[in-house]
């Protein structure tokens, strides 16, 4: 997906790679989120057992409601339900560990990004078709014409995508294209890693 990304010339940031900085803070990876115009959300079988990405999303979600930051889910080897089906034990495992208010700013916004119309890797034969629709969508919000895609396919992601994301305003200073929230120990090396060249491209 990265490398995809990154094929097709879109700007994209790998939050992993921010995190891998000593250096990196909370307020880095917020400012590149709120620098981007999409943020691509890749919700695989364990993501939520990230607290790095469950900030992120808490984030994620913020600049969708305060800037109207397009977001768009993938939904990696597992389905809504069962995304839903991780908050529980999300709230068991980190009840200890962190405030009430901090767990349910994540519990808040993993629900709202589960509702979110997206694609799922189960509606496409590989993963490299999965990219590809995904890479078509992203050039489509981008104004970028997109290589081959079927009408009927890209009218229907078009249309899902414009239905639940409000445009945003015009005073948004973007300096980022996309911005990829994924579990790296799940994604990093296969779907994350081949989008990001293919919208680079």
């Amino acid at each position: 997906l990265y490398q995809e990304l990154s094929r097709k010339g879109i700007t994209a940031y790998k939050a992993d790679e921010l995190m891998r900085s000593p250096e990196a803070q909370d307020t880095e990876i917020q400012h590149v989120i709120r620098e981007s115009k999409i943020a691509i959300v890749v919700l695989s079988n364990n993501y939520a057992s990230s607290t790095w990405c469950l900030d992120e999303l808490v984030e994620i979600i913020k600049c969708k409601k305060e800037i109207g930051l397009k977001v768009i889910p993938i939904f990696y080897g597992v389905d809504p339900g069962r995304v839903k089906n991780q908050i529980p034990d999300l709230v068991k495992t980190f009840k200890k560990m962190y405030t009430v208010d901090k767990q349910e700013k994540w519990v808040q916004a993993f629900s709202i990004v589960n509702q979110l119309l997206g694609l799922h890797s189960r509606d496409w034969g590989s993963d490299a078709e999965l990219i590809q629709k995904m890479v078509d969508l992203v050039s489509v919000r981008l104004n970028i014409t997109p290589k081959t895609i079927s009408p009927s396919v890209l009218a229907t992601a078009t249309d899902n995508i414009h239905t639940q994301l409000a445009d945003a305003p015009s005073s948004c200073n973007w300096k980022h294209d996309v911005f990829l929230s994924f579990r790296g120990n799940d994604v990093r090396r296969t779907l994350v890693s081949y989008l990001y060249q293919e919208l680079s491209r």
